[in-house]
């Protein structure tokens, strides 16, 4: 258990320079770095920690290695997670293997709490089990206002700058202009679970992936012996019969082994998995991650654009600190929308591919003949996205 480094008394104590509310990939990155710049930051969640996750902790390709530039190596080696090799796909009785040039499986829990200490080794106080709320704010305001509820207390936090990682946005805790959440109709939503029992057939160092009518499904080794099994569903499948239900049906359809013991776990859902808010940023607010929008399926890309994101934030806070300007909600609109875009793109149109396994079989059959267009499209899927803002990596294709 992650213990807070300080209090809600203390932390109304002064102003704050940033208060990153949510610590979960995104909020510790962004923490950790604005702590390493000198500014005093405080970053909260409302949850304790550990805490369950219904994204399991696949990291690609581009999420190690911002992890890496970030000097978390080490870190990342004591998780002892298992490395990701292949990615297998079943549709009804098309099957195919498509080998993964990096990827490392972990649990989230662990994954979570790593990047916390992380940020408090750097100087970052900590504060969990605290729902914080933005208070209406002016332009002209010289500090945001961040309200919590303490028995019929309201108690108050001030920051210089708010800094948003709150995940999927479900709703408005907000009256802030723009950061309206705009969620997309017939999304799918999330659900899943952790188990100790399931079939041998589940290897390590494998993403499973099975295609079915009413979604689909993903299961993947972490350490210690579980699986996580993650699945994007039809809500009018899930309101029939219950998560499990149709996580059965699909693994069925796919031709992948099951037992009952598998979906004997704590379920967790989502609200429609494709949302967004209008705008990721507002009067000395900047939001980063999942929080400004997300896009089915999980592929690792949503994890990676969280970390990347939480780093990338840095150098507007730095700026908004110093001076806020107006001009600093365009500013991180369009980097925001520049680091995700190509992400949500490319999510969007495995999306739409995925809801036909008719034409997921098809595909597969044509990869089965034509490797090349199976590589290419795990390559996309795990590019290393590198911010030019940011120090680029040596021999990458983007740096500059």
């Amino acid at each position: 258990m992650i213990e807070s480094t300080t209090t809600l008394n203390e932390a109304q104590s002064s102003v704050w320079d940033v208060v990153v509310v949510g610590a979960g990939p995104a909020g510790s990155v962004a923490a950790l770095e604005i702590a390493r710049r000198g500014l005093r930051v405080l970053l909260a969640d409302r949850s304790t920690f550990p805490r369950h996750k219904l994204c399991g902790g696949c990291l690609n390709g581009d999420a190690l290695a911002t992890l890496r530039d970030l000097g978390l190596e080490n870190a990342l080696n004591q998780l002892h997670g298992e490395p990701l090799h292949q990615l297998s796909l079943h549709a009804g009785r098309r099957r195919l293997n498509l080998k993964l040039p990096s990827g490392l499986a972990v649990t989230r829990s662990r994954l979570d709490e790593m990047l916390i200490m992380a940020a408090i080794d750097a100087g970052a106080s900590f504060l969990s089990g605290i729902s914080l709320k933005l208070e209406p704010a002016l332009p002209d305001d010289a500090v945001r206002v961040l309200s919590t509820q303490r028995g019929n207390t309201t108690e108050r936090i001030l920051a210089r700058l708010v800094v948003v990682a709150t995940g999927l946005p479900i709703g408005n805790a907000t009256t802030d202009a723009g950061l309206d959440v705009v969620s997309t109709n017939n999304s799918r939503i999330g659900a899943g679970t952790t188990t100790s029992s399931f079939p041998p057939e589940y290897t390590v160092g494998t993403i499973f992936m099975a295609i079915g009518q009413n979604g689909y499904v993903g299961l993947t080794r972490t350490d210690n012996g579980t699986l996580n099994i993650a699945a994007a569903l039809d809500s009018k499948a899930v309101r029939k019969a219950k998560p499990e239900g149709v996580v059965e049906d699909v693994l069925k359809e796919a031709g992948f082994p099951f037992t009952s013991e598998m979906f004997s776990g704590e379920w967790r859902g989502t609200v429609g998995l494709t949302r967004c808010r209008q705008v990721p940023a507002a009067t000395r607010v900047l939001v980063v991650g999942d929080a400004g929008g997300y896009v089915e399926p999980f592929t690792g890309d949503g994890m990676a654009g969280a970390i990347r994101s939480g780093r990338a934030v840095v150098p507007f806070v730095e700026r908004a600190v110093l001076e806020w300007s107006p001009q600093m909600i365009r500013d991180w609109k369009f980097e925001f929308q520049k680091l995700m875009k190509p992400g949500h793109r490319r999510c969007r149109i495995l999306a739409g591919v995925l809801r036909y396994p008719t034409i997921v079989r098809g595909l597969i059959g044509i990869v089965s003949v034509m490797p090349s267009v199976g590589d290419a499209v795990i390559r996309q899927l795990n590019r290393e996205d590198c911010h030019e803002m940011l120090n680029p990596r040596p021999g990458h294709s983007g740096a500059a």
